[in-house]
């Protein structure tokens, strides 16, 4: 064994024993969420945020406006199947499809943010516009009633 060789394990072995956070990472994304999300409410969407760290990062949402984590949302106080807006394991956002009569202007037309943090520190995602474009039925004669009231004008 060269000496130069003997002297970095010994030194390696000390930094070991002496600190055992020298492996600690602070988080970093892997995937970032984008910064404009835009869906209908027939096919929901999803939105990834995914980091490392060492510890293994945490990951929550806030909306732009809060500083506490928003939770799962539902619509019948039930299952994730029924909910507007769901936190999926990996750490994704889900907003689930929904009908026209649970669209919510707070959930489906909001700014988000993902957080990521673990012992070593906090990082934040850029803001993420979601927009949900609602489509449905609609009453044809209400259709007709609004046009009839628009007059043009020539300019």
């Amino acid at each position: 064994m060269t000496p130069i060789y003997f002297l970095f394990t010994v030194l390696a072995l000390q930094v070991d024993a002496i600190s055992p956070t020298v492996y600690e990472r602070g988080p970093r994304f892997v995937i970032e969420p984008p910064v404009k999300v835009e869906f209908s409410n027939n096919s929901g969407a999803v939105i990834n945020c995914n980091a490392v760290g060492v510890p293994s990062p945490k990951i929550t949402w806030t909306r732009k406006e809060g500083l506490h984590p928003i939770h799962d949302l539902n619509t019948l106080q039930t299952t994730n199947s029924n909910s507007l807006r769901h936190i999926r394991s990996d750490g994704s956002l889900l907003f689930n499809p929904f009908s026209m009569e649970n669209y919510r202007p707070d959930i489906h037309s909001a700014t988000y943010r993902c957080i990521v943090s673990n012992a070593v520190g906090t990082i934040v995602s850029r803001d993420v516009n979601v927009k949900a474009v609602r489509f449905g039925a609609f009453n044809v004669d209400a259709l007709l009633a609004l046009l009839s009231d628009i007059t043009l004008k020539r300019v």
